[in-house]
């Protein structure tokens, strides 16, 4: 299981990127979408694949976050795991 699973917008990259780095260098295990998705299998499989092996989500909230729909799914899938007491949690950034 992961500690944790990036959602962001690809114009927030560069702060997903330190944040993931981050928190790899202190010794957590995640999932960050620049890093880890290959082409090849669906997005879509690889983010629920990716919010399912984590125990959270970070959401690295801007502007931009809120006008994509792929940062609209992820934001609700995780909040779903959260209310449905799987013990995942969304974390706010």
């Amino acid at each position: 299981m992961n500690d944790f699973f990036i959602s962001y917008r690809s114009t927030d990259v560069d702060c997903a990127k330190w944040i993931a780095w981050t928190l790899k260098e202190a010794g957590f295990a995640g999932v960050d979408q620049a890093e880890d998705f290959r082409v090849g299998p669906p997005v879509i499989h690889q983010i629920n694949k990716a919010l399912a092996s984590a125990a959270c989500t970070l959401a690295v909230l801007s502007p931009d976050h809120f006008q994509s729909p792929w940062c609209e799914l992820e934001w609700e899938a995780a909040l779903t795991l959260e209310i449905t007491g799987t013990g995942h949690h969304l974390i706010l950034i």
